[in-house]
C-alpha cells in the first residue's frame, strides 16, 4: 500500500502528520465551524508560522471551549471527532467500480457462435476467452457537508487493473425460416485491480487513499442475428472484495475489507452497410447497472454508501474490412469510434459518527469518447470433416472525455464446432 508523504515546506522541514490535521484542535472545536481554518494551517508556509498560528488559534478554541461549557447544554459538551481526510478516502471507491463497470460492458466480436453453413450443419457451439487491461485516471468532483461547513474534495485517481473472462455458447441457425439466428451464451470471469489518488491535496481534504479491488462475474447473453442487423442482451452478477487504506485519515496500512455487488443489464443494437470493400456497422446500446456497497467501520464510524446506479449509454460506429490470405484464412482490421455518457449525477455517501453525519457527494466520468483499433483473424473449418473455425484478435482503444483518459488492450480467441 502506498502512504500519504507529508506535506514539504519552504525549507528542508516537513509538517509532520499531526500538524497536517491539526487533530488536537479538531478536538476541541464542538462543531468544525470552518474548516477551511483548520485546513489552511497546512500550507508550506514555515514551522513557525504553522506552530505560531496553532498557538493563537490554541488561545482562541479554549475561550471559545469556556463560554461553551458555561453556555451549552451537557449533552452537546462533546462531539465525535472527524478527520477532513476521511470524506476523501470515499472518492476511489466510487472511481474503482464505475470505471471497471463501463468498461467490461462489452465483450470481444464475435461474442456468439455463427452460422457459416446452416444448411449442413443447422446448430454451432462455441466457446471463447479474453485477457483485458486498463489504466484510467479520472477526476473527481465532491464536496463533504461538515454541518453548514463545506470541504471542497478534488481528487484524481488513478485506477488499473485486468480481466480474465470466458464463456459458450450455443447458435439455432434459420430458427424462423427467414434466415433468423438465435444465440444463446453465458459468460463469467474475475477482475483484479486497483485505484490510488495520485495526487495527495491535504488543503483539499485528499491524502492518498488506496484500494484493491477483486470482482467475480457471471451471466447469461443471447443475441438474435438476420442478415446484416444484430440485437445483443446480456445479464451480469458480479461480486466485488474491496480493502481500503488511508494512515493519514486513521486507517491503518492494513486496510478495512468490505464488499459490495452489482446487477448490470446490457443491450445494443446494429446493422451492417456494404460500401464496395468496406464495412461500416453503426451501433446504439446502454448499460445499466445498481451495485450495493456494505457499510463498514471507518475510524470510529461508519461510512454507509448509497446504491451506485449507473446507467451509460453508447453510440459509435465500426468500419472494417476482409482480406483473404488463402481461401480458408481471413484477416479482418478494423477501427472504431465510440461516444459514451453517463446519464446518472452525483453518487452519494454518508460518514456517521454517533449522532453526527458528514454527507458526501461525487460526481461521475460524464460525456467521453473511446478510439480503437485492432484486427481479428479467421480461419475456417470444415462441417463435414468436423474441423472447428478458429477466431483470434487483438484490439488497443484510447479513453479521452473531461474527467476520465485512459488506455485498454484485449486480446481473444475463439473456437467453433
Amino acid at each position: 500500500m502506498l502512504a500519504a508523504k507529508p506535506r514539504r515546506l519552504s525549507g528542508t522541514n516537513t509538517v509532520s502528520q499531526q500538524d497536517l490535521a491539526l487533530s488536537t484542535i479538531d478536538r476541541a472545536i464542538a462543531a468544525p465551524t470552518s474548516i477551511g481554518a483548520q485546513l489552511a494551517a497546512t500550507q508550506p508556509a514555515s514551522v513557525a508560522r504553522v506552530r505560531l498560528g496553532r498557538r493563537m488559534l490554541g488561545v482562541a478554541v479554549s475561550l471559545a471551549a469556556v463560554f461553551a461549557f458555561a453556555g451549552a447544554p451537557a449533552a452537546q459538551e462533546s462531539q465525535p471527532d472527524i478527520h477532513p481526510a476521511l470524506p476523501g478516502s470515499l472518492l476511489p471507491i466510487h472511481a474503482a467500480l464505475e470505471v471497471a463497470a463501463f468498461t467490461t460492458q462489452r465483450t470481444p466480436n464475435p461474442i456468439t457462435a455463427t452460422c457459416i453453413d446452416p444448411e449442413n450443419k443447422p446448430n454451432a457451439q462455441g466457446g471463447w476467452a479474453r485477457l483485458y487491461g486498463a489504466d484510467f485516471r479520472t477526476d473527481t468532483a465532491g464536496k463533504a457537508d461538515f454541518g453548514g461547513s463545506m470541504l471542497e474534495l478534488d481528487s484524481e485517481t488513478r485506477t488499473r487493473f485486468g480481466i480474465l473472462q470466458g464463456g459458450f455458447d450455443h447458435v439455432l441457425c434459420d430458427l424462423d425460416g427467414n434466415g433468423g439466428n438465435l444465440h444463446l451464451g453465458v459468460t463469467g470471469g474475475k477482475i483484479w485491480g486497483s485505484s490510488r489518488q495520485s495526487d495527495p491535496d491535504p488543503l483539499n481534504g485528499i491524502f492518498g487513499s488506496d484500494i484493491d479491488f477483486d470482482t467475480w462475474f457471471v451471466g447469461p447473453y443471447a443475441a438474435y442475428t438476420r442478415d446484416k442487423l444484430a440485437i445483443q442482451g446480456a445479464l451480469r452478477f458480479d461480486h466485488h472484495s474491496l480493502d481500503l487504506s488511508n494512515p493519514t485519515a486513521g486507517i491503518s496500512a492494513v486496510g478495512i475489507e468490505f464488499d459490495a455487488s452489482s446487477v448490470t443489464g446490457t443491450a445494443s443494437v446494429s446493422h451492417d452497410f456494404e460500401l464496395g470493400d468496406l464495412t461500416l456497422t453503426p451501433e446504439i446500446g446502454v448499460n445499466v447497472s445498481n451495485t450495493k456497497i456494505d457499510d463498514f467501520g471507518i475510524a470510529g464510524g461508519t461510512a454507509a454508501l448509497d446504491d451506485l446506479w449507473s446507467a451509460i449509454g453508447h453510440a459509435g460506429v465500426t468500419a472494417r474490412t476482409t482480406i483473404a490470405v488463402t481461401d480458408k484464412v481471413f484477416v479482418i482490421p478494423f477501427a472504431a469510434a465510440t461516444l459514451y455518457h453517463e446519464f446518472v449525477e452525483d453518487a452519494a455517501a454518508d460518514l456517521i459518527f454517533g449522532q453526527r453525519t458528514v454527507e458526501v457527494g461525487a460526481n461521475r466520468v460524464g460525456t467521453f469518447g473511446q478510439l480503437g483499433i485492432g484486427a481479428n483473424a479467421v480461419r475456417l473449418g470444415n462441417v463435414v470433416t468436423g474441423h472447428p473455425t478458429v477466431f483470434g484478435g487483438a484490439r488497443f482503444d484510447l479513453v479521452v472525455g473531461e474527467r476520465i483518459e485512459g488506455a485498454t488492450a484485449t486480446v481473444f480467441t475463439r473456437i467453433q464446432f
